[in-house]
């Protein structure tokens, strides 16, 4: 049974989803820009076609522009946010802009009809693509959810159109810019997160206006929403979490890449290749579960313990593999590389829980270290 739960106050919005009694996902947001469109304004092209454009943020946002592209410093521009400023980093936009329902999703200059991966009945995906190209406006792509089986071709058609007539009103604006364009401040649940396994919805705080699903039950809580949450948000912060058999696994984040090192611990064992296999299997695990909670993306570097024997090698990335392909944005494992370490992309839309959620210590600079008297 999966519960989403949802904290509205003045300085953040927190977003839970989980599944039995397991924390799956934590979005901390402390105003996410994430699929916002905005009529910006270009502040500088630079020879290799980046662009930076003035969102109305404090960094300047970057964009990629196509060979004659015709813009200019001082153009108004409409973008739609893809990335959230990060660090020294600015926020990353699109010229391209697609617009999320519960049933399908919209994008601007594409031709095509997709069918979410999660979707495994041949027979409803292709009903679900017959419908998608019979209602899919001139010069539009279209991806339908997972929210969408079983649904009927009326049901389908009216989120099309309404998605197809509010990107009309948005491409239709006269805004100066910057300014944001949509979503309207009060949109703060993230729509991929109200799928239809969602049974309950708990909430706290201003949550007027919130388009909630419709199949969920909706619990009102004064506070405390979080409290029985916190010693797994706690774990998700930590920098080593312990592994049943005894092992743990240590995370590190850097500006470059996430490495993740798994160590035997505690668990010791007769059998000195089925303590690591185990350790390693466990750890496997884990990490997706953690990498997916963290919010961890871009490069993922993982440290397993060595393994002389391929057979060991193969059982681990089978189930490494088929542990990321039930996430949500599952990271893509790449394989392994010299040293027995094993490389994974994750793609990256907002930035992770520690970033969200910790600040760097006044007196270490977030290093963990002082210098030596």
């Amino acid at each position: 049974m999966k519960k989403l739960y949802v904290e509205i106050a003045d300085s953040a919005v927190k977003v839970a989803l989980t599944e039995g009694d397991t924390l799956r996902e934590l979005i901390v947001s402390h105003g996410s820009w994430v699929d916002k469109i905005i009529m910006g304004k270009i502040k500088t092209i630079l020879p290799n076609e980046m662009a930076f454009i003035d969102i109305g943020h404090n960094k300047n946002a970057l964009m990629n522009t196509k060979p004659g592209h015709g813009l200019k410093a001082g153009d108004s521009i409409l973008v739609q946010v893809q990335k959230d400023p990060a660090g020294k980093k600015g926020a990353y936009v699109s010229q391209a802009i697609k617009l999320k329902g519960s049933l399908a999703i919209l994008y601007e200059h594409a031709k095509e009809a997709g069918i979410s991966r999660k979707i495994t009945d041949q027979t409803e995906a292709k009903r679900l693509k017959n419908i998608a190209l019979q209602n899919l406006p001139p010069g539009y792509g279209i991806l339908i959810r997972t929210g969408a089986q079983h649904k009927t071709e009326a049901e389908i058609s009216a989120e099309i159109q309404t998605l197809h007539q509010l990107h009309q009103q948005i491409k239709a604006s006269k805004a100066t810019a910057p300014t944001t364009i949509h979503p309207a401040e009060e949109e703060k649940i993230p729509t991929d997160f109200l799928t239809d396994d969602i049974s309950e919805i708990h909430v706290s705080g201003n949550t007027e206006g919130i388009p909630f699903h419709n199949g969920a039950q909706v619990f009102r809580h004064e506070k405390g929403l979080f409290k029985k949450l916190n010693s797994q948000i706690s774990a998700a912060l930590d920098k080593t979490n312990p592994l049943p058999c005894g092992g743990n696994v240590t995370f590190e984040e850097t500006e470059a890449c996430v490495v993740i090192d798994v160590n035997t611990a505690s668990n010791i064992s007769a059998k000195y290749r089925e303590a690591v296999l185990q350790t390693n299997l466990e750890a496997a695990a884990h990490i997706t579960r953690q990498i997916t909670l963290r919010n961890l993306s871009g490069i993922i570097i993982i440290d397993f313990i060595d393994m002389p024997a391929d057979s060991d090698k193969a059982m681990l990335m089978e189930t490494l593999t088929a542990e990321c392909k039930k996430e949500r944005i599952p990271p893509e494992v790449i394989g392994m590389i010299p040293q027995g370490m094993v490389q994974l992309i994750r793609r990256k839309t907002r930035p992770s829980l520690s970033q969200a959620m910790l600040a760097d210590c006044q007196h270490c600079g977030g290093t963990g270290k002082r210098q030596r008297l």
